[in-house]
């Protein structure tokens, strides 16, 4: 008799309907594999202004878990270590029981010490958590008391990102022509204000932000910085693209985020000046050649990050060959291809994958 389909339910934070992580992957057609989703969508007004608990998020867990305790599982898998408690707690409190894995098990900044203790708690019923590097491994380790045998570290692998043409997101001046600029995305725990001081240090040569307009709240803009907000991800990743290199400021040294960013430059063939950070610091080298993909700067240092941004900006061999480098990590080290052979071996590990019409 054929074994029924592993039954997979994935809670995300993603709202994004046609977002099926690993769902279509060529690495996993060969299994029975079943799928449901359940997303953060909000949909009354009470779901779109209440953040404090974050309510349609917990309303995102709880369809998933009232969908366990009807039809059943074999596999939870969670994204974001909200959802994770949420759901880890909506679970025990049920008395159910199903294998549980975090693939995407990372903090922009630690919450404070009782939430920490309430977290870990209820990570005690998770089976596997995923973190994009060791050093995020070692502090959650610590910080949440999770058996180090329950922490796969697992680089951020995904394809080479969508992109658009940038040209309406970019002033005039760089627009026409095609002329190099440096790019600075995203909004996570990013200090901009050390950024910009360098950048006034480096008056001929232009920055284009992509962020939020609250992270630069209070902050003063140099002429030579074009600043664009609600850029669409494939025009954003078009904006990376079409720069000389990226500057990725963080705003403490521990931060254990901004691995999207960095591997998304990677795969678009570009070096980048990024902060100091033990959390990145396993995408830092190439093992294959012992070669730096980018260049760092202590934290909150403008006028360092000013002279590495200048030696990158006019040493263009260097800057090439940086690219070059990072471009060789990220297509052999920081793809989906590596991401569905590492799930691939937890179900295996789990007795979950069952062959197709087998």
């Amino acid at each position: 008799m054929p074994r029924p389909p592993t039954r997979i339910l994935c809670c995300s934070p993603i709202a994004d309907p046609a977002w099926r992580w690993l769902a279509p992957a060529p690495g996993l057609r060969d299994l029975a594999l079943e799928w449901h989703f359940f997303r953060r969508t909000a949909t009354s007004p009470l779901e779109r202004t209440i953040h404090t608990p974050d309510l349609a998020l917990l309303l995102a867990c709880r369809r998933c878990i009232n969908h366990l305790a009807t039809h059943g599982a074999d596999l939870l898998v969670t994204h974001d270590p909200r959802i994770t408690f949420w759901c880890a707690l909506l679970t025990n409190w049920r008395g159910l029981r199903v294998r549980h894995l975090d693939a995407s098990f990372t903090f922009a900044t630690l919450p404070g010490p009782f939430k920490r203790h309430l977290m870990a708690r209820a990570f005690r019923h998770v089976d596997r958590v995923v973190t994009f590097s060791r050093a995020q491994g070692d502090e959650y380790a610590r910080e949440f008391q999770i058996p180090p045998e329950k922490i796969d570290v697992q680089l951020w692998g995904v394809n080479r990102p969508p992109t658009a043409d940038p040209t309406p997101y970019l002033p005039n001046s760089l627009a026409n022509g095609n002329k190099p600029y440096i790019c600075a995305i995203g909004s996570n725990r990013r200090d901009y204000r050390t950024l910009l001081a360098a950048m006034k240090n480096l008056p001929d040569v232009p920055l284009v932000i992509v962020c939020y307009p609250q992270n630069l709240a209070g902050l003063r803009i140099p002429p030579n910085v074009h600043v664009a907000s609600d850029v669409p991800y494939p025009a954003t990743m078009g904006l990376l693209e079409r720069s000389a290199f990226m500057a990725l400021p963080l705003d403490a040294q521990n931060v254990n985020c901004g691995h999207g960013t960095l591997v998304a430059a990677m795969h678009l063939n570009k070096t980048f000046v990024v902060t100091q950070s033990p959390g990145l610091a396993d995408y830092l080298t190439d093992p294959a050649t012992n070669s730096p993909t980018g260049l760092t700067t202590p934290v909150n240092d403008p006028q360092s990050l000013s002279r590495t941004l200048r030696t990158l900006w006019y040493d263009t061999p260097q800057r090439h060959q940086l690219a070059t480098t990072a471009h060789h990590f990220a297509t052999t080290r920081c793809t989906e291809e590596s991401t569905t052979a590492h799930f691939r071996a937890i179900l295996q590990e789990w007795n979950l994958a069952a062959p197709a019409n087998s």
